[in-house]
């Protein structure tokens, strides 16, 4: 059965670095939200099996580009609480059953446009009530609307860590006899 999950916010991290590269310039994302659907199996890992979905949100004032916070809002203009949202879909194993390596399409919506892109995690395996998955993504900016002049050929290097919190387990033993006062037998 599928269980919802929740990002543990203070625990989440993201880092990305760009190429060719900047220097000095990264950014740093804090405040990530969100929540995930997800079976385990027996083994305490995520069933691909099972469609597994998850959604995100931060707002730009959760991104920390370091000596260019300032010059990088402008940029982004609108100011710090711009919403931006995605959603995580199509999560699949790379390698076969054996291996927690796992990719996945991410979907990020600013100012109203959805940008797709791929992506590669892996999983961990549950830890009293956490499940920690990790990752990275390569983006090209423009794909994710961020403005980044054309004659730059940048490419964004997001490396992710999150833990998972089980929310809602569904109950595995359901009553086979929801009568609760059956009739004598005559």
């Amino acid at each position: 059965m599928v269980a919802l999950w929740r990002i543990d916010t203070e625990r989440a991290s993201a880092r990305v670095t760009f190429s060719p590269g900047i220097p000095g310039l990264g950014i740093t994302v804090r405040g990530l939200s969100g929540r995930f659907d997800l079976t385990l199996g027996d083994d305490g890992r995520p069933d691909m099996r099972v469609p597994i979905r998850g959604e995100f949100a931060l707002a730009l004032g959760d991104l920390d580009t370091g000596p260019f916070t300032k010059v990088s809002r402008s940029l982004l203009a609108g100011g710090d609480e711009i919403p931006i949202r995605g959603t995580i879909r199509d999560v699949a194993r790379t390698r076969g059953d054996g291996h927690d390596e796992f990719g996945f399409t991410v979907e990020v919506t600013m100012r109203g446009e959805t940008h797709a892109t791929d992506g590669l995690g892996t999983s961990g395996v549950l830890v009293g009530d956490r499940l920690g998955v990790e990752g990275r993504t390569t983006v090209n900016p423009r794909a994710v609307g961020i403005p980044v002049p054309k004659l730059l050929r940048a490419r964004g290097h997001i490396v992710w860590d999150l833990a998972l919190v089980l929310l809602d387990e569904p109950d595995a033993t359901p009553d086979p006899d929801p009568d609760p006062d059956p009739e004598p037998a005559p």
